[in-house]
């Protein structure tokens, strides 16, 4: 995948800043994990089903 932001502005921007919310199902050590105890909404996770599992590597920039 091929990102591409143009600054539409005339000020200079030093930083890019990205959510990277798929993290948050990374593994069981990630801070929503430990904090939520795997629950969202009522849902909770079963830590042994890797389909539950998602997260986003960032390659190069």
């Amino acid at each position: 995948m091929l990102l591409k932001w143009k600054n539409p502005s005339g000020d200079t921007v030093s930083t890019l800043q990205f959510h990277m919310y798929l993290n948050a199902f990374k593994n069981t050590e990630s801070t929503f994990i430990k904090e939520s105890g795997g629950q969202l909404r009522g849902a909770k996770m079963d830590e042994n089903d890797s389909l539950n599992w998602g997260w986003i590597d960032i390659t190069r920039m």
